[in-house]
């Protein structure tokens, strides 16, 4: 009986590691909230990834657009890879659905997009 209930709760442990890494792995840190994390989990529209011009720094701009259950601009995250996960390091509201993010590169560190409320100024770590 002992032998059977080691066996039962070493697989609840190898159950519940492997749903917490596959959640590191899938899930950036730094959404705002649950809601997000569903969004961004069933909804989310990759927007591309943009590379620095020194090629050292790389930003994916991602955004949650639920189809008919919005109307106006898209919330969307800027998010880096950076060990052991991706991390957002901007939220904010993207007005045009498709084409090309405008994404200005000011040196390998810095990048200016320009979101509905104007320019935003970030520093990619």
């Amino acid at each position: 009986m002992k032998r059977g209930r080691r066996a039962f709760l070493l697989l609840v442990l190898l159950a519940v590691l492997a749903a917490t890494t596959a959640y590191l792995y899938l899930v950036p840190s730094g959404l705002p909230t649950w809601g997000s994390v569903i969004g961004y989990m069933l909804l989310s529209v990759d927007r591309g990834e943009y590379v620095s011009p020194d090629g050292s720094r790389m930003i994916r701009i991602i955004d949650l657009d639920g189809g008919a259950t919005h109307s106006g601009d898209l919330r969307t995250f800027v998010i880096v890879r950076s060990w052991p996960r991706e991390r957002v390091i901007a939220v904010n509201w993207l007005s045009e659905p498709q084409g090309p993010v405008p994404v200005r590169w000011l040196d390998g560190r810095h990048v200016v997009i320009t979101f509905s409320e104007g320019e935003s100024e970030m520093e990619v770590p």
